[in-house]
């Protein structure tokens, strides 16, 4: 049975297969290739070895099916279409989904072991939070680098209408909706270009 959570969370799991190697046979070089998952309001993600695994109600493509609206029971992969895909098997290394049904919004981040960090959203991109200048797509269907080409992410998370990203630099940027300060640059302004938050890591 799948379970509705309002709310989206993101965890990172002890696999028990931490020696196995990518689906496309390159060496994993650390743990969150292995167990990332996270959770929406009517679907899941997970990256096993790399790979983006989707399940759930799926809006916006997230599973490159041809209809917007998809209900897989069982866990389908993400990224095997080089078509309409920009990213391939075993270069994903974080995952986060956010929003309603309707208003869904799933970001990624990928490592091809040329471009580290790299940032790609699809679905809703009404309150720019894609990070690109702008709100088009309003509805991506499928995965477009966001943040303003940014590299050197590590982890990404979706909100309502908006996201944020660490970098390794320790330097957390955001982009969207901002009514509730939800961007954390001291303001209220929406921001469809990514925004420094006061707050770092380093």
């Amino acid at each position: 049975m799948l379970i509705a959570l309002v709310a989206m969370t993101t965890a990172t799991v002890n696999s028990p297969i931490a020696e196995a190697e990518r689906s496309d046979g390159l060496e994993q070089p650390d743990a969150a290739r292995y167990g990332r998952i996270a959770v929406g309001e009517y679907y899941s993600c997970a990256v096993k070895l790399g790979d983006l695994y989707c399940w759930g109600i799926l809006q916006w493509e997230t599973q490159r099916v041809p209809t917007r609206l998809h209900y897989a029971d069982d866990p389908a992969t993400v990224g095997t279409d080089e078509s309409t895909i920009p990213f391939d098997e075993g270069d994903v290394i974080d995952i986060s989904v956010g929003g309603s049904l309707s208003q869904s919004t799933a970001c990624a981040i990928t490592d091809d072991g040329v471009t580290t960090g790299a940032i790609w959203c699809w679905g809703m991109n009404d309150y720019g939070q894609f990070g690109i200048g702008s709100i088009e797509p309003n509805d991506a269907i499928g995965p477009a680098r966001a943040f303003g080409n940014a590299t050197g992410a590590v982890e990404v998370r979706v909100g309502g209408h908006h996201v944020c990203a660490l970098f390794s630099n320790g330097e957390v940027k955001c982009a969207g909706a901002n009514d509730k300060g939800q961007l954390g640059n001291g303001t209220t302004t929406d921001s469809n270009i990514p925004v420094s938050s006061q707050y770092t890591t380093s």
